[in-house]
């Protein structure tokens, strides 16, 4: 299954190499179907690559999900592929920022299989403008794999600090740019602009950990680690995840 399906993105990813300058009228609505599609398709791939890091992380998300009367906040929820870490013994009450329309629906039937998750607050927006979620109402936000495709990653977290509250902490997990001089970072700056044709704006050479450091949270935790993911996506190996703290 997964052989069929990563040479299924390799067609697809030289097809719009081919052709590029022809699909430019339409790329972004079609973008952002591809890119809910193979999302959708690789949610399990993708978490077997993670496991023990996703699962680490979502310990401690569960200890503030508990502690916040089960309310998170998920930015980049796309079509849910962090809901099998979601706190399992309590009722959560989830509030789902995602700018991509095609994902509502695979989002939806996901939840299908979650009867504790409550999808309380659904809103179709930017993490750059999340005008729908009032200032200081989040106490636990999570992303995964959002920041690489960000138009403006300093007005994320200026939004992000702006929703949580007071001591409120912003949970990441994130494929991020290889240290510099490597030959996997070439092959990220070569592969850069066309990657984001397939998967809807992602970059795939932004120094994420720099930007998280910068942005004036209380204080920053970031570890690296490399995902367990096969040699076609070996250019999205390079991983940081971690929390701020509001």
């Amino acid at each position: 299954m997964d052989c069929c399906l990563s040479l299924y993105i390799l067609v697809i990813f030289v097809l719009l190499w081919l052709f590029k300058d022809y699909l430019a009228p339409i790329t972004k609505d079609f973008s952002h179907r591809t890119h809910a599609f193979i999302s959708h398709m690789l949610v399990v791939t993708y978490n077997k690559a993670v496991a023990d890091y996703k699962k680490t992380l979502f310990s401690k998300i569960c200890e503030d999900v508990v502690k916040n009367d089960g309310h998170i906040m998920e930015i980049g929820s796309g079509s849910g592929g962090s809901l099998d870490y979601y706190p399992q013994n309590i009722t959560v009450k989830l509030t789902a920022v995602e700018p991509n329309r095609h994902m509502r629906k695979k989002l939806d039937h996901r939840l299908l299989k979650y009867p504790h998750i409550n999808l309380i607050k659904y809103v179709i927006n930017k993490a750059e403008d999340m005008k729908g979620i009032p200032s200081n109402s989040i106490g636990c936000l999570v992303s995964t794999i959002v920041l690489c495709s960000v138009d403006d990653q300093e007005q994320v977290f200026r939004e992000i600090k702006r929703v949580l509250k007071p001591g409120g902490k912003y949970y990441f997990m994130e494929h991020v740019g290889d240290k510099d001089g490597t030959t996997l970072k070439w092959f990220q700056e070569l592969l850069n602009a066309i990657w984001g044709k397939v998967f809807d704006g992602c970059h795939l050479n932004r120094d994420t950990a720099t930007m998280i450091k910068k942005a004036s949270f209380k204080s920053v935790h970031v570890e690296e680690f490399n995902a367990k993911l096969d040699a076609l996506f070996i250019v999205v190996r390079p991983h940081i995840m971690g929390y701020a703290e509001k």
